[in-house]
This record gives structure tokens, C-alpha cells and sequence, in this order.
């Protein structure tokens, strides 16, 4: 037997074989790339809810950072009015309306916590920071923070109120909640028309 007779038998050439595939090849369709995004974040959302549900964590919430200006005060509950001295000093008093706060239902635990920090800063930088108490003499439905400073250090000082979620029961550990931070540039305020001359 010839085996290269044989060969050529039993292996069509190189054309037979290209011609054959060609034939039988059918084209290849690819996702939309759009659509696998869609799904691919659809089976995380899936996952990640699969995953809190048999692993319980603390509720975690983003806390909001406002800028409050003499112009977005009101709107946002609360009034600053400056008052000028002869010796060049001058006094805030920040109102806030405290039924402009977020409120908690009654059986739910939970409260807004608030503070008040007030950033001094002269020509020079930083000189104090100090939480600001607030006022015994309030009136209904309203908290009142009241502080002075010199005069070179109003341009660029901030007071910085914060109310945050927590606990009613202080022997809670804090909550690690939503909250609004707002943040009052103390110079706009002391160079706007609400600002008052004190009597001499």
C-alpha cells in the first residue's frame, strides 16, 4: 500500500476544510454591554440584601453637611441676629425652631442630639474651638446660643450646629445614624442689614 495514497484519502486538503468550516460557522452575538451592567448591579443589590439579612449590622446613615447663609437661614429654621458694642465687640444669638426639627415617634427610642461648636479664628489662624451651651432662658419651641467675640476674629469664625440620631436611653451606645450638620461663616452674618447697633 501507498501510504501517501492513503493519506490523501483520509485528509481532505486545506480548501475542503476551510470551505466546510465556513459553511458551518454561525456568528457570534455579544451582550450589550449596558445589559450586563444592568444585571451585574441588579445581582449585587441581590447579594448584598442576602448578606445584611443573615448578618445583622447597625444601621449606618449619612450625615449631611448644610452651609447656612444669611439668605437660606430662615428656610432652614433658624434666625442669627448680630449685635454691635461700643467696644467693638460683637454678640450672636442663634435661634433655632425646633419644630422645624426631624421628629422621631414616640415609641421609637430614638432623639436628636445637638450641639453647638464655635471655631474662633483670627488673622493669625486658629485660636479656640469651644462648644457653645445653649441659653436656660429659651423660648417655647426654640433653642438659643449666645456667644461675643473681638472684633478681628468675626471675618472668618464658624459656628457649627449639629443634631444627630440617638438614643433616648443615654446607656445606649451612640447611634451610628443620619444627622444634619450646619455650618454658619459667622463674617457674612455681622456684615448683613439683620446686624443691630447696641445702645450706648
Amino acid at each position: 500500500m501507498n501510504w501517501g495514497e492513503s493519506s490523501a484519502a483520509f485528509f481532505p486538503n486545506s480548501s475542503f476544510i476551510t470551505n466546510l468550516l465556513l459553511r458551518n460557522l454561525r456568528p457570534v452575538r455579544y451582550p450589550d454591554v449596558s445589559t450586563l451592567r444592568k444585571h451585574s448591579s441588579a445581582a449585587l443589590a441581590i447579594a448584598l440584601l442576602t448578606l445584611l439579612n443573615f448578618f445583622p449590622t447597625p444601621a449606618l446613615a449619612l450625615k449631611v453637611l448644610s452651609r447656612v447663609t444669611p439668605e437660606s437661614a430662615e428656610a432652614n429654621g433658624f434666625s442669627l441676629t448680630v449685635e454691635k458694642h461700643p467696644d467693638g465687640t460683637v454678640r450672636f444669638t442663634l435661634s433655632r425652631d425646633l419644630t422645624k426639627v426631624r421628629q422621631f415617634p414616640a415609641d421609637s427610642g430614638l432623639k436628636v442630639s445637638r450641639s453647638a461648636t464655635l471655631r474662633v479664628y483670627d488673622p493669625s489662624g486658629l485660636r479656640a474651638v469651644v462648644e457653645v451651651a445653649p441659653t436656660t432662658r429659651a423660648q417655647p419651641n426654640t433653642t438659643s446660643y449666645r456667644f461675643t467675640l473681638a472684633p478681628d476674629c468675626v471675618a472668618t469664625s464658624t459656628l457649627t450646629v449639629t443634631e444627630d440620631d440617638d438614643y433616648v436611653d443615654p446607656k445606649e451606645e451612640r447611634l451610628l445614624g443620619g444627622g444634619t450638620h450646619y455650618e454658619f461663616a459667622l463674617g457674612p452674618f455681622a456684615g448683613h442689614s439683620s446686624v443691630e447697633q447696641a445702645p450706648k
